[in-house]
């Protein structure tokens, strides 16, 4: 078996994470469990709306996914980017 890149190991993660989300959105278990994780009394429209994106395999509402060195995380294992709307993981973390 050939070696992976973290390059492909995210690619391969980030792909079953999205069908695992599409599964839940579609059977509707997103929703229920946002409702009760975030004590909601009712479903805002704005979720149902997400929910039904995500159902259908829309991903425009996910944010970009990068990796980066270790050393160019302070050793964190992911951040979050406001300015680049981009998620960033530790690729010494995700390769072990």
């Amino acid at each position: 078996m050939a070696l992976t890149t973290t390059t492909e190991l995210l690619q391969r993660h980030l792909s079953d994470w999205q069908i695992q989300l599409q599964i839940w959105a579609a059977s509707g278990a997103l929703v229920d469990t946002a409702t009760e994780a975030l004590l909601l009394e009712t479903v805002p429209a704005s979720l149902k709306d997400l929910n039904g994106r995500l159902a259908t395999g829309d991903w425009s509402d996910i944010p970009r996914v990068e990796l980066l060195s270790g050393s160019g995380m302070g050793g964190a294992i992911g951040a979050w980017a406001e300015s680049t709307q981009t998620i960033y993981l530790n690729s010494e973390w995700l390769s072990g």
